[in-house]
């Protein structure tokens, strides 16, 4: 059982049971109730004493960060059955009270991370029911609270049709990426073809191009070395690729991806 690629900042909390005794098939949202960094928020559950924890944090700045592994059931939902089978994610709140709001860039980064999750679990995809017996809940379901607060309640509907949307593309891409990324293997481009074919972020944010490169022939224009070098520095802090090195020092690789890598770089914003 893997963790996701997109994670920036690794805290792992003693609040866990290890490993998890359900195959994980939900995913469960929380908010941080407060704008806390995903450093902040791994202090918070590093202390044994809270008996809190959650398997992810997003940040306001959309950064995510990972204090209990897929494999372990974190401590977060107040519901052993829900947490046994669920991811969950607590999310940083822009400011604090009232409809308990979270910034455009969390909520796209918790859509990231939520279809990553689904993914690579196998996750066909997310059913909201509005009560427990969904495979999207939340912490309200299970006790008195109203966490998630209004904001992240009221979008449960659209973030799980958001979800569905992306998984239903990477889903039916997945045979050709897995053909070409093979394909670019033999050919000396990539060196590790399942970090392509298992990694949502890099399928979701590349896979075209991944099929495209894998049909075409070496492209001999001129490349525009510092573009590419900031386009990959970009898709490494996006967590689409994790060994930016790799792409910059090989010109073999550049040949291909130059200018598919500038203009990947600029669509995931």
């Amino acid at each position: 059982m893997s963790n996701s690629a997109l994670v920036k900042h690794t805290n792992i909390s003693p609040n866990k049971t290890s490993p998890r005794t359900n195959t994980i098939r939900k995913v469960t949202i929380h908010h941080m109730a407060g704008n806390l960094s995903i450093e902040s928020c791994g202090r918070v559950f590093e202390d044994p004493s809270r008996d809190a924890s959650s398997n992810y944090g997003v940040g306001t700045d959309g950064r995510v960060g990972l204090y209990v592994e897929e494999k372990d059931r974190s401590w977060c939902s107040s519901n052993a059955t829900n947490d046994h089978q669920a991811v969950t994610i607590e999310v940083a709140n822009s400011s604090i009270g009232g409809d308990w709001p979270v910034s455009a860039t969390a909520y796209n980064a918790m859509i990231d991370l939520t279809v990553d999750i689904c993914w690579r679990n196998g996750i066909s995809s997310l059913s909201w029911t509005g009560n427990s017996s969904g495979t999207l809940t939340i912490h309200k379901f299970f006790a008195s609270t109203i966490c998630p607060g209004p904001y992240l309640e009221s979008r449960m509907p659209n973030i799980a049709s958001s979800v569905n949307s992306r998984l239903t593309v990477c889903n039916n891409i997945r045979a050709d990426v897995t053909t070409q990324a093979n394909r670019l293997q033999s050919q000396g481009i990539i060196n590790t073809p399942s970090y392509w074919t298992h990694n949502f972020a890099a399928i979701n944010y590349l896979g075209e191009f991944i099929i495209n490169m894998g049909m075409a022939p070496k492209n001999s224009s001129p490349l525009i070395i510092a573009n590419v070098d900031a386009a990959i520095d970009h898709l490494a802090s996006r967590g689409v690729t994790n060994s930016p090195a790799y792409w910059k020092e090989n010109y073999d690789r550049l040949l291909y991806l130059d200018e598919l890598i500038v203009n990947v770089a600029k669509r995931i914003d």
